[in-house]
């Protein structure tokens, strides 16, 4: 588990930030990209008072009820992970060095040969929101079911397809009368 050491260090540097603050951006205030970022300081702020245990920021007036909602509820999520760290015993700096550039994972020797060099510990099952660290405390997983709410799905399910190229988009119209994409394509679904 996390030395208590590493928790304290943490949180000494929580109580220190400014909180009562809001998020000011300098992005101009008709860009799109404003919203974005004031969200995701907001995001950044309500994530680091749930860690420490103190009074959630107010809500950015520049947000509307469901991009607040889903920050908040994303926010949580990030906390809840954050506050449940699995431990692994392995070096990820080491395990990097021993990949290859674009590692595939289509070569059965290679797997083997890499699984015989650094061992998994145990099997596990994540089930609830984790970060998965390294022996040197580097995460290196976020584990975040249910952390996009629908309707962050449905905004990115939508800017997925317009990315897409047309020979990959759907035909206007299926499911819930708008454009849908495969599900494997789905970025919510890749955990």
């Amino acid at each position: 588990m996390i030395s208590d050491e590493y928790w304290m260090t943490y949180h000494e540097k929580l109580a220190e930030s400014d909180l009562h603050t809001h998020a000011t951006s300098f992005i101009p205030w008709d860009w799109a990209l404003n919203a974005v970022d004031i969200a995701s300081e907001w995001v950044e702020q309500q994530f680091t008072v749930h860690v420490a245990g103190r009074p959630l920021v107010p809500t950015p007036l520049e947000l509307d009820p469901e991009t607040a909602l889903a920050c908040g509820h994303l926010a949580f999520v990030l906390a809840e992970a954050y506050q449940h760290p699995i431990k692994l015993d392995i070096d990820i700096i080491r395990y990097n060095k021993a990949l290859a550039k674009r590692e595939s994972g289509l070569n059965d020797a290679r797997e083997e040969a890499l699984l015989a060099k650094f061992p998994p510990a145990e099997r596990m099952f994540l089930d609830s929101p984790s970060v998965v660290i390294d022996a040197s405390y580097w995460i290196i997983l976020w584990y975040l079911p249910g952390a996009l709410n629908w309707s962050l799905q449905s905004v990115w399910g939508t800017c997925c397809e317009k990315a897409s190229p047309p020979e990959r988009r759907q035909p206007e119209g299926q499911a819930n009368g708008g454009p849908t994409i495969p599900t494997s394509t789905q970025p919510w679904n890749l955990v």
